[in-house]
C-alpha cells in the first residue's frame, strides 16, 4: 500500500509533456454519416457524404423543423 502511495506521489509531481498542437480542420473535407434504413426495409443503411459546412446547414434545418413540431404539439395539448 505504501508503494502505491509513493508511486502516486511521484506521478503527481512529474511534469506533464505539452500536448501536440491540433491541426486546423479543412472545412471542405468530406464527412460521411451512416443513415438509417427506412422502417421495415431489409436493405442496409446508406451513407451520405457532405462537407462540414453542408452538415452544419442540414443539422440547423433539422433542428428548426424539430422545434416547429414541438411548438405545434405543445399548443395542441392545452
Amino acid at each position: 500500500m505504501s508503494t502505491a502511495l509513493l508511486l502516486a506521489a511521484l506521478l503527481a509531481q512529474a511534469p506533464t509533456p505539452p500536448a501536440a498542437p491540433v491541426p486546423p480542420k479543412n472545412p471542405n473535407e468530406r464527412i460521411c454519416r451512416k443513415m438509417p434504413a427506412p422502417t421495415g426495409s431489409r436493405v442496409a443503411a446508406k451513407r451520405e457524404c457532405h462537407s462540414a459546412t453542408e452538415w452544419a446547414a442540414i443539422d440547423a434545418a433539422n433542428n428548426t423543423d424539430v422545434e416547429q413540431m414541438r411548438r405545434r404539439t405543445s399548443r395542441q395539448n392545452y
